[in-house]
């Protein structure tokens, strides 16, 4: 397996075409898997990843998805972020943590967003604890999406 990550929640494998996003540590949060499952619930490709299964992994609570090969997007484009934005909506999903470092553009020229570590439903959402890096972090609704889309732009239009 090839490391490809590692984040603050999470230690990211890639081994032929799956992702395995294992939480690092066993007793993780027990809101920590929520966005990976309304994921594989609720969101397709293109601009989603498939997730195929939510298990545990050496005791870790895990999640295998289809590897997306890609680059980050170096140029805005409004229709696959308006897009990604209707996807999450219709879903009822609240993503959370949507930044560049987190959208990739397919081959095909699709946006892909990853990372659903802290997506929940609209209607059950909770709070990022901070140990998983949410400090300083306000909850301002279902815009936030929206609005740290709106920054990806901005960088994007440099």
């Amino acid at each position: 397996m090839e490391l490809l990550a590692r984040g603050k929640q999470a230690t990211i494998w890639r081994d032929s075409h799956t992702v395995l996003w294992v939480a690092d540590q066993k007793e993780a949060h027990e809101n920590v898997m929520v966005g990976w499952r309304l994921c594989l619930e609720r969101l397709r490709p293109p601009h989603f990843p498939r997730v195929d299964r939510i298990a545990p992994y050496n005791s870790h609570p895990c999640a295998w998805m289809e590897y997306v090969p890609g680059s980050r997007p170096v140029q805005w484009n409004e229709t696959e972020a308006n897009a990604i934005l209707a996807e999450l909506r219709v879903a009822n999903i609240w993503h959370r943590d949507v930044r560049l470092v987190n959208l990739l553009q397919r081959p095909t020229g699709e946006w892909c967003l990853l990372d659903f570590g802290w997506a929940c439903d609209y209607a059950k959402p909770y709070k990022v604890p901070w140990y998983l890096g949410a400090e300083g972090r306000k909850a301002r609704g279902v815009q936030d999406d929206a609005y740290a889309m709106s920054v990806v732009k901005k960088r994007l239009s440099r």
